[in-house]
């Protein structure tokens, strides 16, 4: 990426660290509408809050603020976290890198299998909300623990994208630093809220998930015809349409609900291209490489699906795959996602008509 970018990422964290400097005890978010009134006002608090009360006071309230020791329930068993967290190593999870530069604290460090490139294309909202990028970090779902030892993390956030971390990896994370990893996405406000604990963040949290609730909120008015309405998402592929059951805890916030072909709960499938006429969804967003897709689009059947008839049919370019499989549901995706989604469904026959 360049020297230019890791200085930017660079002067993206120090911005960060100095507005943690400056909060001391200031604990909401402002809204991100903002007024300069309500900045000059903000202002006056801080200096107050820095020239007021006694260092037993102060004390006793960074004490109470930060939260620590922080336990949490996971799959490997309760995870303890003593003190707060300096150095966070995020891997292969752009979710919580998300998630913990909106909560103030942004990941020193955030890496994966392949290169920042490539993590970049699939989540390009991340850039610029974490301090360096370190690639091949993961082979065969198995993390390179000298590669993350290196990085002399306090604290390990692991993503497995489906493939669980064999006890033996985590073990051997576990003892580098606390560990925090999992296999399958929970609902965003649940791991908004385990960020904020194993950061001392829990009194943002609110604010985090409010932000995007709203989004949400927005988008369904934009789109009040299509409420209610069934949708169906998939990457085309040389062997049919592949979805997952992610994409529902993007969509139905939306007002969308799955199609009968649409997975949902633990399932993935892949469709056939013989059965293209069986997507009858109200909504779908397909996406995949140029050649498979377009062979859809060729099929005489395709003008007939009930998307194409209502203008309802999204299609994205095969570096936007994160269109038809949204599955990293933070604060900067939801609306990185939406501004790219909803214009496409607004004007829409069947949003315009109810």
């Amino acid at each position: 990426m360049g020297d230019d970018h890791h200085r930017a990422h660079a002067e993206t964290l120090y911005r960060h660290r100095r507005r943690e400097e400056q909060l001391v005890t200031i604990t909401s978010f402002p809204s991100r509408g903002l007024t300069a009134a309500g900045a000059v006002l903000s202002t006056a608090l801080l200096l107050t809050a820095c020239n007021g009360g006694s260092p037993e006071e102060t004390e006793t309230a960074d004490a109470a603020d930060t939260g620590f020791p922080a336990t949490l329930d996971t799959q490997y068993g309760e995870l303890e976290v003593e003190e707060k967290p300096e150095r966070v190593f995020v891997v292969g999870s752009p979710l919580d890198v998300d998630i913990l530069d909106a909560l103030g604290e942004p990941a020193e460090v955030y890496g994966g299998g392949a290169g920042e490139d490539n993590a970049l294309e699939l989540a390009p909202w991340v850039e610029g909300l974490y301090g360096e990028y370190v690639e091949g970090l993961i082979a065969g779902n198995k993390p390179d623990a000298e590669a993350v030892a290196a990085q002399n993390p306090d604290l390990i956030i692991y993503f497995g994208a489906g493939a669980p971390l064999e006890q033996s990896s985590y073990a051997q994370l576990s003892e580098i630093a606390p560990t925090y990893a999992y296999a399958n996405l929970p609902p965003y406000q649940d791991e908004i809220e385990n960020i904020g604990k194993l950061t001392g963040t829990t009194d943002r949290v609110d604010e985090v998930t409010g932000r995007i609730d709203e989004d949400f909120a927005e988008a369904r008015e934009k789109l009040s015809g299509l409420q209610g309405k069934t949708f169906f998402q998939g990457i085309a592929s040389a062997d049919g349409i592949y979805s997952i059951n992610g994409a529902a805890n993007f969509f139905e916030p939306l007002g969308f609900k799955p199609s009968d072909n649409q997975p949902t709960g633990d399932m993935t499938q892949t469709l056939s291209p013989e059965k293209l006429d069986e997507i009858d969804a109200d909504v779908v967003v397909l996406g995949g490489e140029d050649e498979p897709r377009q062979k859809l689009e060729d099929d005489s059947r395709f003008d007939s699906l009930p998307a194409v008839k209502n203008g309802t049919m999204v299609i994205a370019g095969p570096k936007e795959n994160y269109l038809p499989m949204p599955t990293q549901i933070g604060p900067s995706s939801v609306p990185f996602i939406l501004d790219k989604l909803v214009p496409q469904l607004e004007d829409s026959k069947l949003n315009q008509e109810g």
